[in-house]
């Protein structure tokens, strides 16, 4: 899998780092293990890095991925900050999941560093 997860304690959020293609299950085991570590350590902040992000998932498999937000019950008070990938396909996929995912009530936001991604989060 392309996704390594890991809990920043210092600043109290989950990382998802994701490089090169990345399948939908890839994808859904990512989210899994980044909601569950999240609940463990008791925060609601996530900073997902795509930056080497190049492929290996739809639109569709995002839009899949946001509808399991329901069934895990994942709190509408999470907030998610995204660095974008370097590909500009990617990009565009990336800006969907944002939309799709703040039209369902979740507080998600793209950024171009990671240190403007921390300071969001840190609000």
């Amino acid at each position: 899998m392309g996704v390594d997860v890991k809990y920043c304690e210092e600043l109290n959020y989950v990382e998802i780092i994701y490089n090169g293609n990345v399948a939908k299950d890839d994808l859904i085991a990512a989210f899994e293990t980044s909601f569950e570590t999240a609940t463990k350590n008791n925060t609601q902040r996530y900073l997902a890095d795509c930056t080497n992000l190049t492929g290996g998932h739809s639109v569709f498999d995002l839009y899949s991925l946001i509808g399991l937000f329901q069934q895990y019950k994942v709190p509408h008070t999470i907030r998610e900050a995204i660095i974008l990938p370097e590909l500009d396909k990617m990009k565009e996929n990336v800006a969907f999941y944002e939309t799709a995912a703040e039209n369902r009530g979740y507080i998600v936001k793209l950024f171009r560093t990671k240190y403007e991604a921390l300071l969001w989060l840190s609000k």
